[in-house]
């Protein structure tokens, strides 16, 4: 089994292609040949810094992010297209002052400034007093993790036992 780091279109063009036999992404997905399964919901977070507004609140309303100021991720990545689809259902406009690739750059943003971003619940490994993250409401914001799998092709055996694998550690792990 070969293991590669691409995009989640790239990955669903390569099962369309049949280059690949399994892929892990984030759902939705782009095209139509592709079967998806989810295996991990997490929530999106606010992440700021000691000094920001919102530092010492238990959770924000995702209304009041309207007109601060965010750095994010560019919109080429589905979290950062997740992230404006539930800006635009409530009616949000926030003010990005950066968009970037890069969750280090995000973070080194808010630790020195009042700005804030937004980020998956499990991309902040480092606890520390430079960052507090904030759980958002009214909506929730989520993100799904899923396996990808061409509609109509054969599963290997060695897909399909990675794909138990993940099932085991991700679905029976979310119920504990």
């Amino acid at each position: 089994m070969r293991l590669a780091k691409l995009t989640g279109l790239e990955i669903e063009q390569q099962l369309a292609a049949g280059s690949l036999d399994l892929g892990i992404a984030f759902a939705p997905t782009a095209l139509g040949g592709t079967e998806v399964e989810p295996v991990l919901e997490e929530q999106l977070v606010l992440v700021v810094g000691p000094e920001n507004e919102f530092a010492k609140r238990k959770s924000v309303r995702l209304r009041e992010l309207d007109g601060k100021s965010l750095v994010l991720l560019s919109k080429d990545y589905l979290t950062r297209r997740l992230i404006d689809k539930y800006f635009d259902e409530v009616g949000v406009k926030p003010n990005v002052v950066c968009e970037t690739n890069s969750l280090e750059v995000m973070l080194g943003a808010i630790a020195e400034s009042s700005i804030s971003t937004i980020i998956s619940e499990h991309g902040l490994r480092i606890v520390n007093d430079r960052y507090i993250a904030i759980p958002l409401r009214e909506p929730t914001p989520v993100r799904t993790s899923a396996l990808l799998w061409p509609k109509s092709s054969f599963r290997s055996i060695s897909a399909r036992t990675f794909g138990q694998m993940m099932r085991d550690r991700f679905l029976s792990g979310s119920r504990a």
